[in-house]
C-alpha cells in the first residue's frame, strides 16, 4: 500500500477545461495579494499627516507588509502541503481580511507595523504560492498565456485601488479606508474555493482493480530487465552538474528579482509624494499617475505572453531590456519637471514593471519545472521581499537626509540597472557555456563514430554514438 500510494501521480496538465477557472480564481488572489500592495501610495499619504511621522517612519509600515508578503510564502508551501492548496487560499482570505479589520483601529506608527504590515502581510503571503503553483499545473504549452493573464489581475488593481482609495480617504477617513480594504481582500476565500486540485491516478484501479494503461506502462518500465551494459548510462557526475547549473541559475535569478522589486516597490510607494514634491500635481491629481501606473502595468503582463508563447522573445532577453529601460529613463531629471514628463515616467515604469513581474513565474517554472514552482515560488519571493523590504525605506531615508526626492529615485535606477547588468553577465556566461558544450560534443561524436566505423569492419556491435551523448 505504501508503495502504490508514494506512486500516486496527477494526470497530466489539461491546458484548459476547468483549467480556466483556476486562471480566474489566481487572478483574482494575485490581483488582491499582489497588486494591492502597489496601490497604497493615498495611505502612506494619509498616515505621515495623522501620525505626523517622518518619510522613513512611516515607510516600514509597507516594507513591513512587502517583506511578509514575501518572505512568508513558504508557510504557504508548507500548509498547501499538509492540508491543500484549496483551504490554503482561504485561510490566506480569513487572514488578510482580519488584518485590515484589526489595523482600523490604530493608535500608532508601531501598532500599524503589527498589524497592517506582519497580520496583513502574512495573510497575503500564504496564499500566492498555492493559487500560482495550480496554475502550473493545470498548463504546460499555453502556460505563458495563462500566466500573463493571472497578472492582468494585479495591473487592474493598480489601475483602479489608488483612485478608489484616494476617494475613500477623502470620504470615510484612513480607518474607514482600510475598513473597505478588509472587505475587498475576503474576497480571496471565494477565490480559493474555486481552486480543485487535479485528478490523482493511482497504479491500480478503486474498483476493476485493473491497472490504467499508463500505469501498465510504468510497471512495465520497473519490471523490465536491466539494460545491457554495454550501453552505457549517464554518469553521476554529469547529472549533478545539470542539477547544480539548475539551482545557480534559479539561485541568480533570486538575485536579480531582489535587486529589481527594491526598485518597483520603492517606486510604487514613493511615485504620487515625488509628483507632489515637485509640484506638479496635487494629491488627488497625483493619484492618476498611479492609476497610469497600474494599467501600463496591466499592458505589459498580458502583452509579454503573446510573444513568449510563440518563441520570438526569450524570457532572458525581454528581462533585460525591461529593466535596463527602468534603470535609465529614472536617470533623466528632466522628466520630473512636468506633469507630462511624470505620465511618461508612468507609462514607461508601468509596463517594464509588468513585464518584470509577469516574467517571475516563467523563469521559476523554467529553471525548476512545474512540479516544483511549489518551492521555488515562495524562495523567490522570500529573495523579493528582502528588496521590497529595503526600497521604500531606504528611498524615504535619503529623502530625510538630504531632503531632495531626486536623489532617492535615482538611486532607485541604479537598482533596477544593477539588476539589468547582472542578468546581461548571466546570459553571456550561459551562452558562453552552451557553445564549449556544442564543441565538445561535436569532436566527441566525431571520434565515436570513427571509433564504430572501425569497430564495425570487425563486425562488432557497439553503442558508441549513445555513449558520446551521455559522457556529457
Amino acid at each position: 500500500m505504501a508503495n502504490q500510494n508514494s506512486r500516486r501521480l496527477h494526470v497530466d496538465a489539461p491546458d484548459g477545461g476547468w483549467g480556466w477557472m483556476i486562471v480566474i480564481a489566481t487572478a483574482i488572489v494575485q490581483s488582491v495579494c499582489g497588486g494591492l500592495t502597489q496601490s497604497l501610495s493615498p495611505l502612506f499619504i494619509a498616515f505621515r499627516r495623522y501620525f505626523d511621522s517622518s518619510a522613513e517612519a512611516t515607510s516600514w509600515i509597507l516594507s513591513a507588509l512587502f517583506f511578509c508578503v514575501c518572505l512568508a510564502q513558504i508557510l504557504g508551501s508548507l500548509l498547501a502541503n499538509r492540508v491543500g492548496h484549496r483551504i490554503t487560499v482561504v485561510i490566506s482570505g480569513v487572514v488578510c481580511s482580519l488584518g485590515f479589520l484589526i489595523s482600523s483601529f490604530a493608535v500608532n506608527v508601531p501598532y500599524l507595523i503589527g498589524t497592517f504590515g506582519v497580520i496583513t502581510g502574512v495573510g497575503i503571503a500564504i496564499g500566492m504560492a498555492p493559487a500560482h503553483a495550480m496554475n502550473a499545473l493545470y498548463f504546460e504549452r499555453k502556460f505563458p498565456i495563462a500566466n500573463s493573464i493571472v497578472f492582468i489581475g494585479s495591473g487592474l488593481t493598480i489601475f483602479v485601488l489608488p483612485l478608489l482609495l484616494q476617494v475613500f480617504v477623502d470620504k470615510y477617513g484612513w480607518r474607514g479606508a482600510v475598513l473597505l480594504l478588509s472587505a475587498i481582500s475576503a474576497h480571496v476565500i471565494v477565490a480559493g474555493s474555486l481552486l480543485r486540485p487535479l485528478p490523482l491516478r493511482s497504479p491500480v484501479g478503486p474498483s476493476t482493480g485493473k491497472c490504467d494503461h499508463r500505469d501498465r506502462e510504468l510497471e512495465d518500465d520497473e519490471t523490465k530487465p536491466p539494460k545491457s551494459k554495454s550501453r552505457k548510462e549517464p554518469c553521476l557526475s554529469c547529472r549533478s552538474c545539470y542539477v547544480l547549473k539548475t539551482y545557480i541559475q534559479f539561485s541568480l535569478s533570486v538575485i536579480i528579482f531582489l535587486f529589481a522589486i527594491m526598485g518597483i516597490y520603492g517606486t510604487a510607494v514613493h511615485f504620487q509624494s515625488f509628483a507632489v514634491y515637485k509640484h506638479v500635481a496635487s494629491t488627488q491629481t497625483a493619484a492618476w499617475l498611479v492609476s497610469i501606473f497600474g494599467v501600463s502595468s496591466l499592458i505589459g503582463r498580458l502583452a509579454i505572453g503573446i510573444p513568449l508563447y510563440f518563441k520570438v522573445l526569450s524570457a532572458t532577453t525581454a528581462l533585460i531590456v525591461s529593466l535596463l529601460i527602468m534603470g535609465m529613463i529614472l536617470l533623466i531629471p528632466q522628466l520630473t519637471d512636468s506633469f507630462a514628463g511624470f505620465v511618461v515616467l508612468a507609462v514607461t515604469l508601468g509596463t517594464c514593471s509588468g513585464v518584470t513581474l509577469s516574467l517571475s513565474g516563467i523563469c521559476t517554472r523554467e529553471y525548476l519545472g512545474a512540479d516544483k514552482v511549489i518551492y521555488g515560488v515562495p524562495i523567490l519571493y522570500a529573495g523579493m521581499g528582502i528588496g521590497s523590504m529595503a526600497g521604500p525605506p531606504f528611498a524615504g531615508w535619503i529623502y530625510d537626509i538630504t531632503g531632495v526626492y531626486d536623489y532617492s529615485f535615482y538611486m532607485l535606477g541604479c537598482s533596477f540597472l544593477l539588476a539589468g547588468f547582472v542578468t546581461v553577465a548571466g546570459k553571456y556566461v550561459e551562452q558562453r557555456r552552451k557553445r564549449v558544450t556544442k564543441k565538445k560534443l561535436s569532436y566527441t561524436v566525431d571520434k565515436y563514430v570513427e571509433n564504430e566505423m572501425f569497430v564495425e569492419d570487425k563486425g562488432v556491435q557497439t553503442h558508441s554514438y549513445e555513449f558520446a551523448e551521455n559522457s556529457l
